[in-house]
């Protein structure tokens, strides 16, 4: 079965700067390179900032579920990696 995913908002760079992607909840994040490994932040603002971080590889992508207050960032600056607001559904 198809998964249907709809788009909540343009397509930006996840990089050194943290973002709540306008507030949404499910942010899909792809790491178009071919060789950087790169670190992602999670840091939850209603809850103390606690961060959470975890490694995407190069050519892969993840969905990442959080809270609209919650951030996103990446421990590079390049633009290879690439986040979108979105929503989906099977």
């Amino acid at each position: 079965m198809a998964t249907i995913m709809q788009l909540k908002g343009t397509e930006t760079a996840c990089n050194t700067t943290p973002s709540t992607y306008a507030n949404n909840k499910i942010i899909r994040i792809i790491n178009t390179s071919t060789t950087l490994f790169a670190l992602i932040t999670r840091v939850q603002v209603s809850n103390g900032n606690n961060s959470q971080v975890f490694t995407l590889g190069p050519n892969l992508d993840v969905i990442v579920e959080k809270l609209p207050t919650d951030t996103l960032q990446s421990n590079n600056a390049a633009t290879q990696l690439l986040a979108v607001p979105i929503s989906y559904r099977n």
